[in-house]
């Protein structure tokens, strides 16, 4: 019989929980959303096939499960990005925070963006957390926009967001090698795109008041 060579995630009494959805996010990267099974979540943390049902009922509660604590450290990261920016620059340092998050995060990124898991109103916590995003996104919208001819908050919101997440998915895809950019430039490189973004944005007059990402010469 040959050996079992499958990866073994760390897993130390007490943590099967955390365990679990760490194999789930190597096993995302590697395999994608729907190749695996909870006994192949099972077998890389090293527990009997039953021990995942102590904690998710279904593959769909433990990707559940991922996404909030996926979300947790988007809110996280997108605040830090805010707090430290000028009134000025707080929306594109909310872009700055998504991209970051995303490409560090890429298996949670896949989990919370692919709809066909699961819709963001079957749980709660994310759609408060996803709601609160969008309240603060509006937000800074309406606060650097709002008076602008042609404002409209319902598009304006789609154009930020599908040049967040279009970054972050092409990026994470490594779509980004077909511009001959490796994936470890992929943030910095990202980064720059959303500083041309704003910089190129009517009423902003090429200064946001955010953070430069230019590369280097």
């Amino acid at each position: 019989m040959a050996a079992d060579t499958t990866p073994r995630t760390r897993y130390h009494h007490g943590q099967l929980r955390q365990a679990l959805l760490d194999a789930t996010l190597a096993l995302v990267i590697e395999q994608g959303m729907s190749a695996w099974s909870l006994r192949d979540v099972a077998r890389r943390v090293g527990v009997s096939p039953a021990a995942p049902f102590r904690h998710f009922d279904s593959k769909h509660a433990l990707l559940a499960a991922i996404a909030e604590q996926g979300m947790q450290r988007f809110v996280a990261d997108i605040a830090r990005e805010v707090e430290a920016a000028p009134a000025e620059g707080r929306l594109q340092a909310m872009g700055v925070g998504y991209l970051r998050w995303a490409i560090a995060n890429p298996a949670q990124f896949m989990v919370i963006s692919d709809r066909s898991l699961f819709n963001l109103a079957q749980s709660p916590t994310l759609l408060a957390q996803s709601e609160a995003v969008m309240g603060q996104m509006d937000a800074l919208l309406q606060a650097r926009y709002g008076q602008h001819p042609g404002f409209a908050l319902e598009q304006a919101r789609l154009m930020f967001r599908a040049q967040a997440y279009g970054l972050a998915r092409m990026a994470v895809d490594r779509h980004l090698e077909e511009w001959a950019i490796p994936p470890e430039q992929a943030l910095e490189h990202c980064l720059r795109v959303l500083d041309q973004f704003f910089i190129l944005l009517p009423g902003c007059g090429g200064q946001t008041g955010a953070r430069s990402h230019a590369l280097p010469a």
